[in-house]
C-alpha cells in the first residue's frame, strides 16, 4: 500500500468526469517523483444507429479503429499539454487501447503500472439502469488491488480536512496506509466508526477500534475521534454519518461498506449528489 500517491492512473472519457479527475490528482501529487498516467479504453461510436448497429454485426475494419484510436490519442496530448503547463513537476503519459470491458481494461493497466491510485471523476450515476455502470469503484478496487478515489464535482475545491475511516473486526492497515498517503502537510480530523452488530463482532470491532485509536494517536498530532453507527445498511450509514460532520474523505473497503443493495449494480458513491464535498476512497483489505 502507498505512502504517498507516486502514479496515479486516470480513466479518461473527455467528459466533464475526467476534468474532475485531473483537478483531484494535482492536489494530490507531490513534487518530484510523481507522474499522471491518462488512460482511455477506446470505443467507436458512430452518429447513426442503424450505420452503429451494422458496425456491430460486421465489426470494424482496421481503418475504422486506427482513426478512432488517432483521435483519442491527439485529445490526451492536449490533455497532457494542459497538466505540464500547470504542474512542470510531474510526467505525464498517454495510454489508449481497444476493446474489452473497461473495468477490466483499467484494472489490467493499473497492474501493469504498479500505480499506488486510481482516480474517477464521477459527475452523475445510472441509478434508474444500474446496469448501465461500466465501472463500478469497490469491485475496480477489489479486482486490481489499487485504492480507488471517486470524486464528484463538489468535491473539486476543497482541500481535504475531515477523514471518515470505518473500523471492522480488523485492524485497518491499509486504510491508515492511504489516509498516510492523504496527509501530506495537512493537519487532518479523522473520525473513526464502528458499527454495533451482534455481541461477538461488537466486542472485536471495539477492541479493534481501540487499537487504531492508539495507532493514530502515536503517529501523528491529528485530531481522532470515534463514534458509534447503527444502521442495516453500513453504506447508507457511512453517508448520512460524513453529511453529518462534513466529512471530506471517506475510506471504506470494498463489500459491506460500499454495497447499496445486493440487487443493483451500485457504489456508495451513486448515492452522493453531484454537488456533495464527500469524496470516497475505496481500498481492499490488510
Amino acid at each position: 500500500m502507498p505512502k504517498r500517491f507516486g502514479t496515479i492512473l486516470i480513466p479518461v472519457d473527455f467528459s466533464v468526469n475526467t476534468d474532475i479527475a485531473i483537478s483531484k490528482a494535482l492536489g494530490l501529487t507531490e513534487s518530484g517523483n510523481c507522474s499522471i498516467h491518462l488512460f482511455h479504453v477506446q470505443r467507436i461510436i458512430l452518429p447513426n444507429f442503424l450505420q452503429q448497429l451494422q458496425y456491430y454485426i460486421t465489426g470494424f475494419s482496421r481503418h475504422d479503429v486506427n482513426v478512432c484510436i488517432n483521435k483519442a490519442a491527439e485529445k490526451l496530448s492536449k490533455l497532457k499539454s494542459v497538466i505540464e503547463d500547470v504542474r512542470k513537476d510531474i510526467d505525464v503519459f498517454t495510454w489508449v487501447t481497444f476493446g474489452g470491458p473497461v473495468e477490466e481494461a483499467i484494472a489490467k493497466k493499473a497492474k501493469r503500472l504498479g500505480a499506488d491510485l486510481i482516480l474517477l471523476g464521477k459527475h452523475s450515476h445510472h441509478s434508474t439502469l444500474p446496469f448501465l455502470n461500466t465501472v463500478v469503484p469497490s469491485r475496480l478496487a477489489a479486482i486490481s488491488g489499487v485504492p480507488v478515489l471517486t470524486a464528484k464535482p463538489g468535491s473539486l475545491h476543497t482541500e481535504i480536512k475531515t477523514v471518515v475511516i470505518p473500523v471492522g473486526v480488523h485492524f485497518p492497515g491499509n486504510k491508515l496506509d492511504v489516509l498516510e498517503a492523504l496527509e501530506k502537510n495537512a493537519s487532518l480530523k479523522i473520525r473513526l466508526v464502528v458499527f454495533s452488530g451482534d455481541k461477538n463482532d461488537s466486542s472485536l470491532s471495539k477492541q479493534s477500534l481501540l487499537n487504531t485509536f492508539q495507532t493514530l494517536k502515536s503517529k501523528s498530532a491529528n485530531q481522532v475521534n470515534y463514534e458509534i453507527l447503527t444502521g442495516s445498511n453500513r453504506a447508507k450509514a457511512l453517508l448520512v454519518y460524513c453529511g453529518q460532520v462534513g466529512a471530506d474523505v471517506l475510506i471504506v473497503n470494498p463489500g459491506s461498506e460500499t454495497r447499496v443493495s445486493v440487487w443493483i449494480n451500485s457504489h456508495i458513491s451513486d448515492l452522493l449528489p453531484a454537488d456533495s464535498r464527500t469524496q470516497v476512497l475505496a481500498v481492499t483489505p490488510g
